[in-house]
C-alpha cells in the first residue's frame, strides 16, 4: 500500500495521524503501509519532512510581500511621532521612516537595531 492509497481510503483519518502521530497513530500508518519495514519507515519519513516543509512554506507565504508592506501610507499618529522623535521630513510610509532610521544610524545595522 502507498500513502496515496491510504488517502484515498479516509483522507480525514490519515490527516489526524499525521497531526497527531502518537505511537498508536505511527502503528496504524506502518500496518496500512505493509508493516514494519525499512521501506515503510522511508515512506512515512518522507511524509513527514514533507509536511514539514509544506507547512513553514504556508506560515512564509502568509507574511506577504515585506517590500510592498513598507509602501503602506503610515498611519497619522506615527507619522507625528517619527518626525517628532526623529526630524527631517514628515514621513509617508514605512519605508520613509525606516530610510529616516537609516541615515541617523550611517547605514549601520548595529546602531540601527
Amino acid at each position: 500500500a502507498t500513502l496515496s492509497a491510504l488517502h484515498v481510503k479516509d483522507a480525514t483519518a490519515l490527516e489526524r495521524t499525521f497531526a497527531h502521530l502518537t505511537a498508536p497513530a505511527l502503528e496504524t500508518l506502518e500496518m496500512g503501509l505493509g508493516g514494519r519495514t525499512p521501506d515503510t519507515a522511508r515512506t512515512i519519513g518522507r511524509a513527514l519532512l514533507r509536511r514539514k516543509v509544506h507547512a513553514v512554506l504556508d506560515k512564509s507565504n502568509d507574511f506577504g510581500d515585506v517590500e510592498a508592506g513598507l509602501d503602506i501610507a503610515l498611519p497619522e499618529a506615527m507619522r507625528s511621532r517619527c518626525l517628532k522623535q526623529y526630524g527631517g521630513l514628515s514621513p509617508t510610509t514605512w519605508r520613509d521612516c525606516l530610510s529616516r532610521l537609516k541615515t541617523l544610524s550611517g547605514d549601520s545595522r548595529e546602531q540601527l537595531w
